[in-house]
């Protein structure tokens, strides 16, 4: 039996369907899916032809749902063997009810099904029956059966069957009111709601039917398809092609069931269908509705009505409601007899129908006169209504009814069986028997009156179809259908007055049923039309009669129907032929020659010339227009024939008489030429002699055809080709000159104001937009607009010069401008070629650009969407349109509408890629795509198109570079390169090879074509990218330093030439900061990611990339122990993902981090809570796998500090469960068994924890027995490894042994003996073979780690850093930070930076691993020793203060204490004893005073000295920005920077302007930082300094400088022991206009600006070129850039640190342009520019004046001045970090 897959299958498929595609590779089990018959070898081949192991995995799940369930029962059974965990989730699934409902739902969601009925009796047997015909092997069935027995309700039951059992879409195609082959199919795709594509330009059936065949089996599942009511297609003209659809379903659609439902015998030959006889139904089952209705009826007066009524269905359920209503069965039954009576002697009435009216009639008559009345004019509708459309009929009757009544009445109608309502649709529907009985009811006059209600009724839709374009149109027709054709028919049975009356609308009906191709049932209402002008008269009928054969004859032509379009056409000329002003009629002239063309069609030539021969003898003056309107229709190849140039030929020579003429256009028509009878008119102007041919010209350019307007449209195509030539021969400047000389020519001959003038002009407008010269190109477009609209008015010439003047203001940036310039544009194109042309979609694509360049997103949105169903109607799939559907998907992504927005850039690359292929366009839409994907959460498929983007942009890249071989290709080249740049967006860098984990060649790339890049184009977007793209790979590579500088470049350069808010910048921001962190610097990446959220905020609002922004934040808080900032920053990014609805590993990671900084805040309750809804999220995701295990760990350790122990324990052993099946001997597993077994102690379960705790012991042995295994492998690999082979073998062993392990100590082999060197040289060697190999690898993550080790070992700190980073980095990716490897390698990190001397770095480090640890080992040996570790490091004087912790005050005034302060957990006490021998208080002593106030005593730290400490000021030496205060006054200026003398290097000078020290000798400043405000000589308690100034320089030395500095001497500041390096200063500042800087000035602290210009000439103040004269303005987020007080304070490079200017003033009513903006803003000088001078000029003139002077950073300085010590006895609290301050200058 073919039986489908269950329902239950397909939801457990479901469910594991990521699990399986992250897990299974195909190849693996190919074989076995071939030799067990799940596939075949063809499936086999297709599926591998997929590029990735994801694609692969998901197309083979995909086509396993296609097949049978036996085929899904052997695949897991595959699945057993080699890959059990997967088939065990299968196996282990369990489905709920829930499942099941939300999976059928989904399903439902795609059928088009009626609600099934409510009492269905009786037909059970037939759906099982029917059900099991189709689970035998079975396609075809077909329900037959007489009207009301209940057929559709049969089919609609199999159907919601196959929905509910099977998990089947199911489709309905009611066919009841077609009439067409079009009809058919038409029905049949709206069912499968594939309503696009109907609108092609003649809709042709059979394309139609094919299309939806292959939509059926590209739907690949399985379908079930019911066509109901195929009785209407059992007739002469819809047979044959009925019979051909339901035979292409059958051959074609594999997947597919079909279903009929009919009336009538289907005979279908040559095909196997099985027949289903719908019998009546049986006495019981009628007995069963009735009783359904009165449970009390007797059987055998049940059986008496089921015998009267036929025990038909319908009837049953009629008689059923009057039972309800408490008639006495015995009483209906006599009723019916009378009835039945009654309708025996009407006239007309079938015998088969007199029965079934008599029963439907009882119900009836009980109705009152409104409900029988509304009965009958719901009868009108040809199918289903609403509620609303039934109240508007009806109230067309009775006016004074209310909605209300409306409702009731349709309620009573539904009771009694007269209506069926669908509450899911909620839609009426009556059945046809009902509905004849209804109208047989109507009197003739009701009939009529009721007729033209429903056609008032649906005038509002005939107005709408007459607005709606083409596409739009089509669809809303289909969707109607029933409706429009219904109102044909009544229009065709009204009386001649109420025809008369409805002829203009029925007539506009007609002509829009034309334009739609939907000529049928445009020929009804022609005929109609032309029936009710016959039957009238008159003389002016007489030409509407001529009219509609004429139109009526065109029908015929188009459809090829060509005997009657003769016949028509023919009689239509004979009538105008009567008329006396018969050239006053334009359609005169279209009869004759579509006469004529269908003469040509036929290849009658003779009869076509005859033709034209005859009416221009008889109306010789109106030939000239006729000929006209023919040459130009001529050009429409859909109606010419090949061979029209035989018939156009001997025209032309026998209607003007110019040989020359003649002889010009025969020779064109000969080359093939498309548009030669334009082209030879316009090119033989001159040649035309004689009054009658001046004649013939006047009349062209006079008469008014609708064609005649898209003549000049050769010309406009014609000046776009010659302008794409010129951009792509790059001669733009040879173009302008020629062009120019042309004009020049042509004003000379024709005068300015002629049309080829005209055109010339515009031509060179073209030349010079393409030179980039837009604003010249803008006033020559103008000036070409001038004349056009002063020779031709609105002509094509002048809408398409209004385009392009649009599109150069664009280019200038007057959005406002394009923006009424393209309106007119596009109304004229509309004007005069209708909206479905070419040219008015790319005016509207057009307007759309300029309306989102004016921030109206909405409108161009709306905009771009216009032009898009007009490209697509006229130009389908073309790279035209792909660019249109680009537009629009961007502005969907900028309104956030993300889904819809990857749809349609979806869509536009599909066309990009089958028409562009390697294309410039076709990256733009892969990258757009890429992002998009981030954004809707997929982000694997996002890396797929990433690197396929990175895999073109080389190949593209390459192809250029390598082919510029001169000039002129290497400016395409570079053209090329930058605009392949501009399109990409990096949001996840990783691309190209380095995808694949090729790091290493992916960065040699990525250098090499930075090297091309930065020779051929300096700075420039692509060197931008490609520096994002070398700073991700060095991440990878582990190498963190690189990365932070390359990404640094790329930040700046980004910023430069993109804004601070572009894509690409902001991708390059998040990676540095994803740098800096894997570095170690957190508070730097933090400060990054602010600044990006910040941007991200004001660009996107909430989306997944400002959530992932705040996750990111909240990760780096919660590793700097902000823990209150990350918990803040994680519930906003919660909240977003929330508000989006996205549930992804992105999400679940967020919520789970919360979950740990809420644990971390001590909020445990809440902690678990958040950490059990990120549990509950990642089993949807990933189900049982080592991420979810996890979480339950987690979960677990919260529960057990709840108290909560017993849940705890079951929690824990979830996660044991899962990690023993996926993980097996790991240490996640260890860390389970050992919690689960201490969970068993405390409750009460002492034997089964110790089992445990063997069990873990065990593990533990494993683990540490790989390791050693490991080891010897590794040093084998080191020593023996002299072939490939060998070393291939053994580092597979090596990868296969280390994955996992957890070893104690990281240094191994020779290393461990104590022989560093030449272990060092050992592992550098293995390293070696290892990158070369396998790459990125455990193995090579254990090598780094060991080569820092021993590198620390040697004391090379630094060399220890960069490998232990590489290290961390490696093992963070492939293994997670909270393996206890990667834990290993951050603390041997942690401990090489604090022998750098690195300290903070070496706390944040500890920290981060303190945190790991904490949360995965909870208070373990390795946690303690990391406090440990921070606790030596918080020793170092560097380090800000902590948080101080209050005590009782008897602590504070016992004499013997000196200090105390808290250290970590531990509170640290300093006793001071006058001798070794003499203590004022002992240890003991001290513990118990201490014990009263909850302290335990394994928390205290007792140090005793016998020399008291004294307080000094924090910090070694003032900082920049520190103030300097002039002695005498309250000035001060800036401390900028520090400086020492060649002659005295090691005394401490400081830099400051020369104005801040002017007429003053002595100066103070503080040594405790920037913070203090006063002036030392305003304090007694302040500690400061006192200096003098030793050396100035005023500007104007040397000549024409701005240097205003001066050098001050403080006392007591002197040089470090320790080597100071120098500060690298800018020479050159030249070259740094648009360069970030930033300061620290004593007034306004931090902030930043940017270099606006170096050079500057100002009349008013200097008179003279200053060129070390630095002008920087003020970041506009940030205020001034320096304001009084911050004189002397430097410029510093953001990028580099590069020392630049000193801050000496700022320019007072200085107004500039910002060029930052787009287009350039102008400043009125609020906030002011800030003047600076070059400090390298500024040293330079001081060492020419005095000695050579160098400045060094602020740390190479210490301060020896003291301030007040203590006096003695009195309590001093100090925190902990200043204790070896004081130790140590005591």
């Amino acid at each position: 039996m073919a039986f489908p897959i269950t329902l239950e299958n397909r939801i457990k498929l479901q469910k594991n369907w990521e699990a399986i595609c992250t897990d299974l590779v195909v190849k693996h089990v190919s074989h076995k899916l071939v030799t067990r018959g799940i596939l075949t070898q063809k499936e086999l081949n297709d599926i591998l032809k997929e590029r990735t192991q994801l694609e692969q995995t998901q197309k083979l799940l995909t086509l396993l749902l296609t097949k049978d369930n036996q085929y899904f029962e052997c695949f897991q059974a595959c699945l057993q063997e080699d890959y059990s965990w997967l088939s065990d989730g299968l196996s282990g699934t369990v489905v709920t009810g829930e499942d099941t409902e939300t999976f059928t739902a989904s399903v439902l969601d795609q059928c088009s099904l009626p609600q099934p009925p409510v009492c269905f009796e009786g037909r059970s047997d037939e759906v099982e029956k029917i059900t099991q015909l189709f689970l035998n092997g079975g396609r075809l069935a077909i329900i037959q059966g007489s009207g009301g027995q209940g057929k559709t309700a049969l089919a609609t039951v199999v159907g919601h069957k196959f929905v509910s059992r099977f998990g089947i879409r199911s489709v309905m195609a009611d066919l009841k009111n077609v009439s067409t082959e079009l009809d058919i199919v038409t029905s049949l795709l709206l069912a499968l709601k594939l309503d696009t594509g109907l609108d092609s330009e003649h809709s042709d059936p059979e394309k139609l039917l094919t299309r939806a065949c292959k939509e059926i089996a590209q739907f690949g599942q399985k379908i079930l398809i019911i066509l109901d009511n195929c009785e209407t297609t059992v007739r002469k003209d819809t047979l044959d092609y009925f019979h051909g659809l339901l035979n292409k379903l059958n051959t074609n659609c594999k997947n597919a069931y079909v279903l009929c439902t009919s009336r009538d015998t289907i005979h279908l030959p040559n095909m196997k269908v099985h027949v289903h006889q719908l019998d009546s139904l049986s006495q019981s089952a009628s007995l069963s509705i009735l009783r359904w209705y009165s449970p009390t009826l007797d059987r055998e007066e049940g059986n008496i009505l089921g015998t009267k009524c036929g025990f038909m269905a319908l009837l049953l359920h009629i008689l059923g409601y009057l039972l309800k209503q408490g008639m006495k069965a015995t009483d209906l039954v006599k009723e019916l007899a009378c009835s039945v009576e009654f309708y025996k002697k009407l006239f007309g009435l079938g015998p088969e129908l007199q029965d079934v009216y008599a029963c439907i009639n009882l119900t009836y008559k009980r109705l009152s006169p409104k409900e029988q009345m509304a009965c009958q004019l719901l009868s009108v509708f040809p199918s289903k209504f609403t509620a609303e459309e039934a109240f508007a009929l009806i109230s067309n009757e009775f006016q004074d009814i209310t909605s209300l009544e409306t409702q009731k009445v349709l309620r009573t109608l539904c009771n009694t069986s007269m209506l069926a309502y669908d509450k899911k649709r909620q839609e009426y529907d009556m059945h046809s028997i009902i509905q004849a009985f209804a109208q047989y009811e109507m009197s003739a006059e009701n009939k009529e009156r009721f007729n033209i209600h429903f056609l008032n009724f649906m005038e509002p839709s005939l107005s709408d179809l007459n607005r709606k374009d083409h596409r739009e149109g089509v669809s809303y027709f289909e969707r109607e259908r029933d409706r429009f054709a219904k109102c044909i028919d009544i229009f065709s049975i009204l009386s001649l007055s109420s025809r008369q009356n409805l002829y203009g609308k029925m007539k506009e009906f007609a002509v829009r049923l034309s334009a739609l191709h939907r000529y049928h049932h445009a020929f009804r209402v022609y005929k109609t039309l032309l029936a009710t002008v016959l039957e009238v008269g008159g003389i002016a009928n007489i030409a509407e009669s001529a009219f509609i054969y004429s139109t009526i004859g065109l029908l015929h032509m188009r459809i090829r129907e060509i005997p009657a379009a003769i016949e028509n056409l023919t009689k239509a000329i004979e009538i105008y032929d009567s008329l006396p002003d018969k050239c006053s009629h334009e359609q005169y002239f279209h009869s004759i020659f579509n006469l004529w063309s269908t003469y040509v069609l036929e290849h009658k030539i003779s009869e076509a010339c005859m033709l034209l021969e005859n009416h221009n003898a008889k109306a010789p003056g109106d030939f000239s227009r006729f000929l006209f309107t023919m040459l130009k229709n001529a050009t429409k190849s859909e109606e010419m024939p090949q061979d029209i140039n035989s018939v156009l030929g001997p025209l032309f020579n026998n209607s003007i008489h110019s040989h020359s003429l003649h002889e010009s256009f025969e020779n064109c028509m000969h080359s093939g030429t498309r548009h030669a009878p334009t082209e030879i008119m316009v090119g033989e102007f001159d040649n035309f002699i004689g009054e009658g041919m001046q004649n013939f010209l006047v009349d062209m350019a006079q008469f008014s055809f609708p064609m005649e307007k898209s003549g000049n449209l050769n010309l406009i195509d014609q000046g776009t080709k010659i302008e794409q030539e010129i951009i792509k021969l790059d001669n733009a400047d040879g173009a302008v000159d020629a062009i120019r000389t042309e004009v020049a020519i042509l004003e000379n001959i024709l005068g300015e104001n002629h049309k080829m003038t005209a055109n010339s002009i515009h031509g060179l407008g073209c030349a010079l937009s393409a030179q980039g010269k837009h604003a010249d190109a803008l006033s020559t477009f103008q000036r070409a607009l001038r004349i056009f609209e002063k020779v031709s008015g609105e002509c094509p010439e002048t809408a398409y010069t209004l385009l392009r003047i649009g599109q150069e203001m664009i280019n200038l940036g007057n959005a406002d401008g394009a923006v009424d310039v393209l309106r007119k544009s596009v109304a004229m194109w509309e004007e005069m070629m209708g909206e479905n042309h070419k040219m008015t979609a790319a005016t509207i694509s057009l307007l759309g650009c300029a309306l989102s360049a004016q921030g109206k997103h909405k409108d161009a949105l709306s905009t771009f969407q216009r032009a898009l169903r007009i490209g697509e109607h006229v130009l389908g799939d073309s790279a035209i349109t792909a660019n249109t559907m680009f537009y629009l998907g961007q502005e969907m992504k900028l309104i956030g509408n993300i889904k819809e927005g990857l749809e349609m850039h979806q869509r536009a690359l599909d066309i990009r890629r089958s028409v562009l292929r390697d294309h410039e366009d076709t990256l733009r839409s892969l990258e757009a795509v890429a992002d998009l994907l981030d954004l809707n959460g997929k982000p694997s498929e996002s890396a797929d198109m990433k690197m396929e983007a990175t895999a073109m942009k080389e190949k593209i890249a390459r192809t250029v570079i390598e082919g510029s071989e001169y000039e002129t290709s290497i400016k395409a080249a570079q053209r090329q390169l930058e605009d392949l740049d501009l399109g990409s967006n990096p949001g996840n860098p990783s691309a190209g090879k380095g995808c694949k984990g090729q790091h290493a060649d992916a960065l040699s790339e990525y250098q090499r074509l930075l090297c091309m890049q930065e020779k051929m184009s300096g700075e420039s977007i692509g060197a931008a990218y490609t520096l994002h793209n070398i700073g991700t790979e060095l991440l990878k590579l582990g190498d963190t330093d690189g990365a932070v500088h390359s990404l640094r470049e790329a930040v700046a350069l980004s910023e430069r030439l993109l804004g601070k808010t572009s894509e690409g910048t902001l991708a390059s921001m998040n990676n540095l900061a994803a740098a800096l962190s894997r570095r170690g610097n957190h508070a730097d990446a933090l400060s990054i990611l602010k600044r990006v959220h910040s941007l991200q905020g004001k660009m996107l609002g909430d989306s997944p990339s400002k959530a992932n922004a705040l996750y990111n934040m909240g990760r780096e808080m919660y590793l700097l122990s902000d823990e209150d900032g990350a918990v803040s920053a994680l519930r906003e990014a919660m909240t977003i993902y929330e508000t989006l609805g996205k549930t992804h590993e992105q999400a679940v990671a967020t919520i789970a981090f919360l979950g740990f900084a809420l644990a971390e805040q001590g909020e445990h309750t809440e902690a678990l809570s958040t950490l059990q809804r990120a549990l509950r999220m990642e089993e949807q995701l990933s189900g049982k796998s080592p991420r979810t295990a996890f979480l339950m760990f987690n979960v677990g350790q919260e529960m057990k500090l709840i108290g909560d122990i017993k849940e705890s324990l079951k929690m824990h052993q979830r996660a044991l469960d899962i990690q023993r099946s996926v993980l097996a001997d790991h240490e996640d597993t260890l860390c389970s068994l050992e919690a689960v077994a201490d969970l068993l102690d405390l409750n009460g379960k002492p034997s089964e924890s110790a089992d445990m705790e063997m069990e873990a012991t065990a593990m533990t042995e494993r683990l540490v027995a790989v390791k050693l295994e490991a080891q010897n492998i590794e040093r084998a690999a080191i020593e023996g490894s002299e072939n490939e082979t060998s070393l291939k073998a053994a580092q597979r062993q090596l990868e296969d042994l280390v994955f996992g392990s957890n070893p104690g100590k990281p240094s191994g082999g020779k290393g461990g003996k104590g022989q560093h060197t030449d272990a060092l040289s050992a592992y550098q060697r293995l390293l070696c073979m290892q990158e070369k190999l396998p790459g990125e690898s455990i193995g090579a993550a254990y090598t780094l780690h060991d080569i820092g080790t021993e590198l620390l070992k040697l004391g090379d700190a630094d060399g220890a850093v960069r490998s232990l980073r590489k290290a961390v980095a490696i093992r963070e990716k492939i293994l997670g930070e909270t393996y206890e490897e990667t834990l290993v390698s951050m603390r041997e990190l942690a401990r090489a930076m604090s022998a750098q001397g690195n300290h903070k770095d070496a706390l944040s480090t500890y920290n981060r691993a303190l945190h790991v640890k904490k949360r995965v080992l909870g208070d373990s040996p390795s946690t303690a020793t990391t406090i440990h570790s921070i606790g030596k490091e918080v020793s170092d004087p560097g380090f800000p203060k902590a948080e101080m912790e209050d005590h009782s005050e008897e602590v504070k005034s016992t004499k013997s204490i000196v200090a105390f302060g808290r250290w970590g957990e531990y509170l640290q006490v300093h006793l001071y004893d006058e001798s070794a021998s003499k203590t004022s208080i002992s240890d003991d002593e001290l513990k118990e005073m201490l014990q009263e106030y909850s302290i335990p005593q394994d928390k205290i730290l007792i140090v005793r000295q016998t020399i008291r400490p004294q307080l000094v000021f924090f910090g070694s030496a003032p900082t920049p920005g520190s103030k300097i205060h002039r002695a005498g006054d309250s000035r001060y200026g800036t401390l900028g920077a520090y400086a020492s003398s060649s002659d005295d290097p090691d005394n401490g000078y400081v830099l400051t302007c020369w104005h801040v020290t002017k007429g003053v000798s002595e100066f103070y400043m503080a040594t405790d930082g920037p913070e203090n405000t006063r002036g030392a000589e305003e304090s007694e308690s302040c500690s400061c300094v006192k200096g003098e100034r030793i050396l100035s320089i005023e500007p104007g030395y040397p000549p024409g400088s701005k240097v205003d500095l001066s050098i001050i001497k403080f006392n007591g500041i002197k040089k470090k022991q320790e080597p100071a390096i120098a500060r690298e200063m800018t020479q050159d500042v030249q070259q740094l206009g648009r360069r970030k800087v930033f300061k620290v000035g004593a007034t306004t602290g931090m902030t930043t600006g940017t270099i606006m210009g170096t050079k500057y000439y100002i009349s008013d103040e200097i008179k003279e070129t200053y060129e070390n004269l630095v002008l920087i303005i003020p970041d506009s987020s940030c205020g001034p850039f320096a304001q009084k007080g911050d004189s002397g304070s430097i410029a510093i490079l953001d990028d580099n640190s590069k020392l630049v200017s000193m801050v000496t003033g700022e320019i007072s009513g200085f107004q500039y342009y910002d060029i930052n903006h787009d287009p350039p803003e102008l400043i009125t000088g609020d906030p002011p520019v800030i003047s600076s001078f070059s400090i390298y000029e500024g040293l330079e003139a001081a060492s020419t004046k005095d000695r050579q002077w160098t400045v060094f950073d602020d740390t190479a300085y210490e301060c020896n001045v003291k301030g007040e010590c203590p006096k003695p006895g009195s309590s001093v609290q100090l925190e902990l970090i200043q204790y070896y301050q004081i130790l140590k200058h005591n």
